[in-house]
């Protein structure tokens, strides 16, 4: 049997699926319709048989849609409603036919002009399905710029054909916006996103503006609330001619929308998982707007579906994003963190000769974590020079010969960030650069930390991105050597092999090298006889502030 469910040599009077052979009668319908996309099913929707027109239209090979339920195409743009009326009249033996709104594979959503006809044994009972559908688009009149509830084709239709998913949520909630303005008799169309305080941001609008609404502008008046209550409930409208309209969204926004000639305004929710994540806002001019907005509430609802589709899951990623933004920008702008500082001392001597500047977030979120989630929404920089600068501005005075090192990542050191801090700095400043960051261009780096006349040392070696690049690649003055190298190296032969070749390297370079995660005197007493000159850890000092 071939992936098209036809076995090779087989005549065209007959067809071999999955639930066996086709009799001769329907072989014939499906051939004869070829051409398109032919999808039979059992009674239970159970794909048994597919062509290669439907292999090409949604984007599935045939094994994969073999055995599958023909639920594996649905958008989720038509309602329950519209699917009970749709399978009454399947089981009753009746033939359907209209546009189905599918999802291809890749996501993409496609109109497909459908004909589905009952397969009934000798006794009339409906035993399964054929489906035979063309791309509606094929059929579609160009030069459909607009939309009429009297017209011919359905608002959903419409909104398929001129939508366009874009990069982002602002793009593609734009081009949804200029769609469902052009639905004749509605003036004006916004997208508002609900924050996790439970306040609107609008983020795009088209046509006539709302009043007192400002693009990026949360709108936290105390009506809000009611407002989304009222949406989750489903599409709903405001005569704005009605006075006790003012009870709900505020007497200012009603006397900006009579101001603004509108007479009525139209709500529907976006949803993403189930639950509501925005608010898509219409409002029309009309004279008998009061007549018309609750004629268009059942268009309102298949707009609402759409702009599920379409938006949804960028919508939520949009509102997550902005949650962990602002979240972020307080805990820069608040400052809540604190600087605590680490001893490095000589393992000979016992004296200090510099610290490490380490951050400590209020929250307890750990520094890495934080400032991983910080670069996810491009703020990484900010939220370590602004950690650097809290760390300059409270180090330890006694820092008599003493430096003070600093985590930086490249980009900082290329733009200059770090060159600033140093000359505004009244001690010696160490550098730090962690392995685990990659550096996309060295001389980049090399040539901004000369020109500062910065000092520099290589964090975490051993145990970072690039292995020892880092440390060939810069030439830096301090190599820090991982806990995870200095961990147990009193006794693990193998970890003192590793740090004697470190050393040695460190001779023939001119490099110090500096262990990290000293705890007990024997890493100590190992590591002097190995050749490591500096240590920091438990030890010999607790971070402090």
């Amino acid at each position: 049997m071939d992936a098209l469910g036809q076995g090779p040599g087989m005549e065209h009077d007959s067809l071999v699926t999955v639930g066996g052979v086709i009799e001769p009668e329907v072989a014939l319908r499906v051939l004869e319709l070829a051409e398109g996309a032919v999808v039979i099913t059992d009674r239970s929707g159970s794909i048994t048989y597919t062509n290669a027109a439907a292999v090409r239209q949604f984007g599935y090979s045939a094994s994969e849609m073999l055995g599958a339920n023909a639920r594996l195409f649905q958008s989720g743009l038509h309602s329950r409603a519209f699917y009970s009326d749709f399978w009454a009249r399947l089981l009753a033996g009746q033939s359907w036919q209209g546009v189905l709104v599918n999802r291809r594979i890749d996501g993409e959503i496609v109109e497909h002009d459908t004909r589905i006809e009952p397969i009934t044994d000798d006794d009339g009972a409906v035993t399964g399905f054929i489906s035979i559908s063309r791309p509606a688009g094929a059929s579609r009149l160009p030069g459909v710029t607009s939309w009429s509830p009297s017209g011919t084709q359905n608002a959903l239709a419409f909104l398929v054909s001129e939508v366009r998913r874009g990069p982002d949520v602002v793009a593609s909630a734009s081009s949804l916006c200029e769609a469902v303005l052009r639905i004749e008799g509605i003036d004006g169309a916004m997208v508002m996103l609900l924050q996790d305080d439970g306040a609107l941001l609008p983020i795009t609008t088209a046509g006539r503006q709302f009043p007192g609404m400002q693009l990026g502008a949360r709108i936290e008046i105390t009506e809000v609330e009611a407002i989304i209550a009222k949406t989750e409930a489903g599409p709903w409208m405001l005569d704005i001619g009605d006075p006790t309209t003012a009870d709900l969204v505020g007497p200012a926004l009603h006397a900006g929308l009579q101001q603004l000639g509108i007479t009525a305004t139209g709500y529907v929710a976006i949803r993403s998982s189930g639950r509501i994540i925005g608010v898509l806002a219409i409002e029309t001019e009309s004279r008998i707007g009061s007549t018309f907005m609750p004629m268009m509430l059942g268009v309102l609802a298949d707009v609402g579906s759409f702009a599920t589709t379409i938006i949804g899951a960028q919508a939520e990623e949009y509102t997550q994003r902005d949650s962990v933004r602002s979240a972020v920008v307080a805990v820069i702008e608040e400052r809540r963190f604190h600087p605590v500082y680490q001893p490095v001392f000589n393992l000979r001597t016992g004296e200090v000769i510099g610290y490490e500047a380490l951050t400590r977030f209020d929250d307890g979120v750990a520094p890495d974590v934080r400032i991983a989630i910080a670069d996810s929404i491009g703020l990484g920089m900010e939220l370590e020079l602004a950690c650097a600068r809290e760390a300059l501005a409270h180090a330890p005075t006694d820092h008599s010969g003493s430096w003070l090192s600093l985590n930086f990542s490249p980009q900082a050191i290329i733009e200059g960030h770090v060159a600033e801090l140093v000359q505004a700095a009244d001690r010696s400043i160490v550098v730090e650069l962690t392995e685990h960051l990659r550096v996309e261009n060295y001389r980049d780096v090399i040539r901004a930390l000369e020109a500062s006349g910065t000092r520099l040392s290589v964090d975490d070696a051993g145990a970072g991105y690039s292995s020892l690049r880092h440390i060939l690649e810069l030439r830096p003055e301090f190599v820090k050597l991982d806990v995870s190298l200095v961990h147990d190296v009193d006794v693990d032969q193998a970890r003192q092999g590793l740090i004697a070749g470190m050393a040695h390297f460190a001779r023939e370079t001119s490099t110090a090298l500096i262990a990290e995660g000293v705890e007990t005197q024997g890493y100590a007493d190992a590591l002097i006889s190995l050749g490591v000159e500096y240590g920091q850890g438990y030890l010999l000092g607790r971070p402090h502030a």
